[in-house]
């Protein structure tokens, strides 16, 4: 019970700045405009600036843990191929399966991995070094899975 209780108490705030958004935009407080340029700020300028602060703060030898990368990257290729199949199983357009697999899979770990990490540990350590390291691999991913869907797509 404890670990549920602990899970909630970092879950829930997340979820309620993103309600507090979501709300602020129904009722007109956010614009249209303020989204587009506050999205190209958070990920053009924001995001790059706070990742390469905290990898510029880190140790990588005293902080690397192998397990915890190898651990990142067999859930990851589980998580793609796990979306691709379900997106093959249940798309009726299959020539949708390659984009949506690839868009699925991709998440917002930088945004929302970040902010339960910090959470979860209080400071962030080396997820932004595995945020970094881990856009390649996705890239790799989502190619795979597109190749793979070009003949159907092509149809």
């Amino acid at each position: 019970m404890d670990n549920f209780i602990f899970s909630v108490n970092v879950t829930i705030p997340i979820f309620l700045i993103i309600l507090l958004g979501y709300i602020l935009r129904r009722i007109g407080f956010l614009t249209d405009e303020f989204v587009r340029v506050a999205n190209k700020y958070v990920f053009i300028v924001a995001l790059p600036v706070m990742l390469f602060r905290d990898i510029a703060g880190s140790d990588v030898r005293k902080d690397m843990n192998v397990k915890f990368f190898l651990f990142c990257m067999i859930v990851t290729i589980i998580m793609f191929f796990l979306v691709w199949g379900i997106a093959k199983l249940t798309l009726k357009d299959k020539t949708m399966v390659g984009a949506f697999a690839q868009a699925g899979a991709r998440g917002s770990a930088a945004i929302l991995g970040v902010a339960f990490v910090e959470n979860i540990c209080g400071e962030i350590g080396m997820t932004p070094l595995m945020i970094v390291a881990a856009v390649p691999f996705f890239n790799i991913l989502s190619v795979i899975i597109l190749v793979f869907n070009a003949n159907t797509e092509a149809n």
